[in-house]
């Protein structure tokens, strides 16, 4: 069911409220979530993965930087924590 340009307006209004009550009160607590919208997918959505250990995680950077995977390349700046 689609929803009215009128039904629109008025959720966008109830979160605005809410956010404005929320932030009024200091912030606490959890932020208000806004009413969904049905056009919306669920972006909640869990993930799961595994951990990397280290050598996995050195022989991804390491095919990055070769190019082994698909030509996405990294460069030395966009790897945090490495020193010369």
């Amino acid at each position: 069911m689609a929803w009215t340009v009128d039904q629109c307006l008025a959720a966008t209004r109830v979160d605005q409220l809410n956010a404005l009550l929320w932030s009024l009160g200091g912030g606490k607590g959890k932020q208000p979530e806004p009413i969904p919208r049905p056009w919306v997918e669920d972006s909640r959505q869990i993930i799961k993965s595994e951990r990397m250990t280290v050598q996995q995680t050195d022989d991804l950077v390491a095919a990055f930087r070769s190019g082994g995977l698909g030509g996405f390349h990294l460069r030395e700046d966009d790897i945090e924590g490495e020193t010369e």
